[in-house]
């Protein structure tokens, strides 16, 4: 098996395992399974202590994007509290979190939530940005106006729908962009370790296969 499809293998392992467990022993089976996979992919591949370690980040980063956002409703302070009954713009001050890259002419992205129309708040909110053309990076202090409002829900029941998907991630509502000002740049540490981890693993794994894997490890795929 190539080394790139043993490695996303392990990944989605550790991404569906840490989103079902729900007892400590579920969790020690799992770890014991990742770490008897991982040691075996280490010693057929001969890989150095160094990609040892990449990929005992990888893993690390897996369980805790599976696990993150467990929240099962919005906090006293969320975005969602400010959802406007009529159709009125509104404003938004906040620290953009990850990188959004533009995909169709279009950036999405979570937002850390300072303020709703001058209002205290503190959650996040997933910002819908058309047109985009040049990338908004981690750790960016926007300000933008445009209409928050509810997720969508699934057009089949046996199909999946934004609000699901956010929900799982502590977020319950999203803002659409009528116009975006970015304020500042901000010092995003992760958001440049994520980089070096892109930049590494397609050194290890090419280009195409590392782009992959980073995807499934870091969001976006």
């Amino acid at each position: 098996m190539p080394a790139a499809v043993a490695v996303a293998a392990l990944v989605l392992f550790s991404l569906f395992g840490a989103a079902l467990v729900d007892s400590a022993v579920h969790w020690a089976l799992l770890l014991l399974a990742l770490a008897w996979s991982s040691c075996c992919l280490v010693r057929r591949q001969r890989w150095s202590r160094r990609q040892a370690l990449l990929l005992l980040l990888l893993l690390v980063l897996s369980l805790s994007r599976a696990t993150f956002g467990l929240e099962h409703g919005p906090g006293e302070l969320d975005p969602f509290h400010a959802l406007a009954p009529d159709s009125r713009l509104q404003r938004l001050e906040g620290r953009w979190h990850q990188d959004s890259h533009p995909r169709d002419g279009r950036c999405r992205g979570f937002v850390g939530v300072q303020r709703i129309d001058g209002k205290r708040m503190s959650g996040v909110t997933e910002v819908l940005l058309e047109p985009c053309s040049t990338p908004v990076l981690a750790g960016t202090w926007i300000r933008a106006d445009g209409h928050l409002r509810r997720p969508a829900q699934a057009i089949h029941p046996l199909l999946p729908s934004p609000s699901e998907r956010l929900s799982r991630l502590g977020c319950w509502t999203q803002f659409k962009v009528s116009r975006l000002e970015r304020i500042a740049n901000g010092w995003a540490p992760l958001a440049m370790a994520r980089r070096r981890i892109i930049t590494q693993l397609s050194a290890h794994l090419g280009p195409n296969h590392g782009a992959m894997v980073a995807a499934l490890v870091l969001g976006g795929a």
